[in-house]
């Protein structure tokens, strides 16, 4: 008979403190009410601090502090592409910003690491988020991340949302 077991190999914990850096893209709504907006798609940068609550451990709450950074700066009055109401189309409201959340991490393995965080953002309006991140340690302190991200805030008496999907660097601790 063939016996299979379980062995985590030395899995890791949650890392008491992580910084990333990350950078991508994704869809936005195409419009908000009467606002048409002149691409369905925007770019993001974030820098993003979590801090887990507890000791150490292979799932654990953290909270996480983040700052999206203004990818898209410059003249946004000099044209008026027409919109299908036959106004102008207007850019996407702005997702730079300060933002705070709470979310679960778990550790996979000696390398892996996933998470999920819901929070608040104060973008061009009071924002909320939802994100699930994963992340792949190289070297000792250091790993890849991706996270992807529904942001939804309202705008013109509507809703606008945003999808980005991000890629970049952890450093933990």
């Amino acid at each position: 008979a063939l016996a299979l077991g379980a062995h985590d190999g030395g899995a890791q914990s949650v890392p008491a403190v992580s910084a990333d850096l990350t950078a991508g893209a994704g869809s936005t709504s195409t419009h908000a009410g009467d606002t048409w907006f002149r691409t369905a798609n925007a770019a993001m940068v974030s820098a993003d601090l979590a801090v887990r609550i507890g000791g150490a451990g292979r799932t654990r709450v953290v909270v996480v502090l983040g700052y999206s950074l203004d990818v898209a700066p410059g003249d946004h009055l000099t044209d008026c592409p027409l919109a299908p109401n036959g106004g102008c189309k207007g850019y996407f409201p702005n997702t730079f910003g300060p933002s705070i959340g709470v979310g679960l991490r778990q550790a996979l393995g000696q390398r892996g690491l996933v998470g999920v965080t819901a929070g608040v953002a104060s973008y061009a309006s009071q924002a909320r988020f939802a994100e699930v991140d994963a992340s792949w340690r190289l070297v000792s302190h250091l790993a890849i991340v991706g996270e992807f991200r529904y942001i939804d805030m309202p705008f013109g008496g509507q809703r606008a949302w945003f999808l980005p999907l991000t890629v970049g660097a952890r450093l933990y601790w």
